[in-house]
């Protein structure tokens, strides 16, 4: 239910059966008060998270809920959306009504660059002021080079590699916990992820609050993996693939390279025999978050907002299909915690 017309303050309620949030009301011009239907500890952080920006009432009664409100985005910083190439670039310009410091410059331009190499060259070469995702075997020469500067960004991220039980050997724990044990990752981290990484010893970061509460991931110890995988019935390995998208991201910045040092692991450790198997972006996803990937494939997650619920709900509830039949122990134990404020 929606109350309030144009120019009113806006209070909008709706029925807790299918909802979270019970009321959001506008006690005045710069208040808005919001009412759940459970308690939710990670609210507040989920307040800073894009979907809730607030945005004037009259633009999403004019847009109705359409892409407009994604084309013509409404904000309320110091620049304004010119233009927006999808894939290539987007220009801002300076907003002169803005409300607190003036921007610098007349004009803010975002460019997509695919590849580390191109971006970086651009960076050396003065087309660009700054750039992102730098890949690690650049990291020395932005450092050494006086011209540029070298800004280290904390960025809350893990990387896995993941199963879905629904497959065999995968419906195992115990060869679960072979390729757990199997795999040196400190190795891993030396060779292709740069200074300040560090070996997962939980799920989620140690960076959010409470991340690393409880005990830690599998120590790396291949005899005991080989003894694992030879009490479930496969004393001399088996085969299997590993799937895989060469997109760079935080979380696995070479990601052609790490599939194929997984692959000489398994092979080394514990027999497997994996092929790797590099697939289109946007079908690896759709797969391998459906949980219809019959193998191993290497995935990761970044922080959209600091709290452990934002790793822990989306890959363990009882809705997600990714990794199979989800185990009750587990989701179970987050609805309760997530209550819990």
């Amino acid at each position: 239910m929606v109350e309030g017309g144009s120019g009113d303050l806006l209070d909008v309620t709706a029925e807790c059966k299918d909802n979270k949030v019970k009321e959001i009301k506008a006690l005045d011009g710069m208040t808005v008060e919001v009412s759940l239907c459970k308690p939710d500890p990670a609210f507040l952080a989920k307040l800073a998270f894009t979907p809730f920006f607030i945005q004037p009432q009259e633009w999403i009664e004019q847009t109705g809920g359409t892409g407009d409100l994604l084309e013509h985005p409404i904000g309320t910083a110091p620049y304004k959306l010119e233009s927006w190439n999808r894939g290539d670039s987007i220009i801002f310009k300076r907003f002169d009504d803005y409300w607190g410091d003036p921007a610098k410059t007349e004009t803010l331009v975002f460019r997509w660059a695919a590849e580390g190499a191109a971006r970086l060259l651009e960076l050396q070469s003065g087309t660009v002021d700054y750039i992102v995702k730098l890949s690690p075997d650049d990291y020395d020469a932005v450092e050494s080079d006086p011209n540029l500067q070298f800004l280290p960004v904390p960025n809350p991220n893990i990387m896995y590699l993941a199963m879905t039980n629904t497959f065999e050997p995968w419906g195992d724990v115990r060869v679960r916990k072979a390729i757990a044990m199997g795999i040196d990752r400190q190795r891993i981290i030396d060779n292709f992820y740069p200074d300040g990484s560090e070996v997962a010893s939980h799920f989620t970061p140690c960076s959010i609050p409470n991340g690393c509460t409880g005990d830690d991931w599998y120590d790396f110890d291949p005899e005991a993996a080989r003894a694992l995988l030879a009490e479930a019935g496969y004393p001399d390995g088996f085969k299997t693939k590993i799937f895989y998208r060469d997109v760079f991201r935080v979380y696995l910045p070479e990601p052609g390279l790490v599939a194929v040092e997984l692959q000489s692991q398994l092979k080394d450790n514990l027999g497997i025999d994996a092929e790797v198997v590099v697939m289109e972006s946007g079908e690896f996803i759709d797969e391998s978050t459906g949980g219809r990937l019959d193998g191993m494939y290497m995935l990761g997650w970044g922080a959209d907002y600091l709290h452990v619920t934002n790793f822990l709900d989306f890959h363990f509830s009882r809705s997600n299909p990714q990794f199979g039949d989800p185990f009750p122990e587990i989701y179970e134990t987050l609805e309760e915690a997530s209550t819990i404020a």
